[in-house]
């Protein structure tokens, strides 16, 4: 199944420049992704990892088999704090990039510097964390929602969402989508999710 993608939105601006600054930092360490590679969570604590470009799946391995999409991180998003989860061990989680995508990995140390030196980074920052809390948030009442349809569309949407201007639509290519990661995504049986989908 495939799904165009939104408009972007207002703070994609503050998304570009957190980007930008970051990007630009001297210790900053930039790294493609290619679709369907996966990242290991960071292993010092003070690490952060942006998503430059692309977009990029956090999930949950559950034991019995299979997974879990916890979040789906857009451009300017973090994945260091989507991985603070105290509720699962980190050995269950992975990050996959949903399309080609770039991440760019530094210290916080460094961006709390460039935060002091530089006025613009950390209101962009904020903006985006505040578009991600509202994305997360409106995904998690999404699943409180016991009606599989609404369930599978706002899942639909909200991955759709996550690519903003990188959208790879917009070069005439496709989002591959399958109904395994829409039903991972809603949370639901890949069943109730592929009946969901052929309404």
């Amino acid at each position: 199944m495939f799904t165009s993608c939104p408009s972007p939105i207002a703070t994609e601006s503050s998304a570009e420049i957190a980007c930008q600054l970051i990007r630009e930092m001297p210790t900053a360490a930039v790294r493609r992704l290619g679709l369907g590679d996966r990242i290991a969570p960071p292993t010092q604590e003070r690490t952060m990892t942006l998503v430059d470009s692309g977009a990029l799946a956090v999930q949950l391995d559950r034991e019995s088999g299979g997974s879990v999409v916890l979040e789906v991180l857009g451009r300017g998003m973090c994945v260091s704090s989507a991985l603070e989860q105290p509720d699962f061990a980190r050995e269950s989680l992975s990050v996959m990039a949903l399309v080609p995508s770039r991440i760019v990995q530094v210290s916080q140390e460094a961006v709390e510097r460039r935060c002091l030196s530089d006025d613009r980074l950390a209101p962009s920052l904020l903006r985006v964390a505040a578009r991600h809390k509202e994305r997360e948030r409106d995904h998690l009442v999404s699943l409180l929602d016991r009606n599989p349809l609404r369930r599978t569309a706002f899942a639909v949407w909200y991955l759709a969402a996550a690519f903003q201007d990188t959208c790879p639509v917009r070069t005439g290519a496709r989002i591959p989508l399958s109904q395994d990661f829409v039903a991972a995504t809603a949370n639901l049986a890949r069943q109730t999710a592929n009946r969901a989908l052929r309404v």
